[in-house]
């Protein structure tokens, strides 16, 4: 399955940083693919609304991000990024894994079926490191905290109208901005040789 747009970062954290580095990479890309709320009135009419945002401050790394202010969403994303930190746990001998944040659209493909179909990736390929003394933890938090600014700029980068799924709003059916599943996957932790 591939998806139309896809977005790559690699990531050297401790960790400890893992939850913090995928919530603002996460939080930061569904902020902007769910900035507009649809009010649905009926067939001729439909406006916009607003959903409401929060600041996130980082304990881990020097980065304030925005998040949307839905307590489901952010229920659903956290529970996700805690099985990714319970795995990377039950691995210790793991020196990183690829965590994978998956938009998707399901549409009837015949009378039985549905056709999946991923429009956008989020790929965030982790690399787990030791820091043995205090310099070398700041010099990590550091670059932790460059890896993440660059990477909320790039997803402000990517929202744009390629991005989106096509046919967003139509008369008779309503598309939100966000119809779709939205997945994290992380089954995939490697252990070095």
């Amino acid at each position: 399955m591939a998806a139309s747009q896809r977005q790559v970062f690699d990531l050297c954290v401790e960790r400890r940083q893992v939850a913090e580095c995928l919530s603002v990479i996460f939080h930061s890309v569904l902020h902007l693919r769910s900035m507009c709320k649809v009010l649905y009135r009926k067939e001729s009419c439909f406006a916009n609304g607003s959903i409401g945002t929060e600041d996130v401050d980082c304990t881990y790394a020097e980065v304030t991000y925005v998040r949307v202010n839905s307590k489901s969403l952010i229920e659903k994303v956290q529970k996700d990024i805690q099985a990714v930190v319970d795995g990377v746990a039950a691995y210790p001998k793991a020196d990183g894994g690829e965590v994978t944040l998956r938009f998707m659209t399901h549409s009837k493909s015949g009378w039985f079926s549905t056709e999946t179909s991923c429009w956008e990736e989020w790929v965030v390929n982790l690399t787990f490191s030791n820091c043995k003394n205090e310099h070398e933890r700041q010099f990590a938090r550091q670059s932790v905290t460059d890896s993440l600014h660059h990477a909320v700029r790039l997803s402000a980068f990517f929202d744009v109208p390629a991005c989106l799924p096509p046919c967003l709003y139509q008369f008779g059916q309503l598309y939100l901005r966000l119809p779709i599943g939205v997945y994290i996957h992380s089954a995939h932790l490697r252990c070095g040789s």
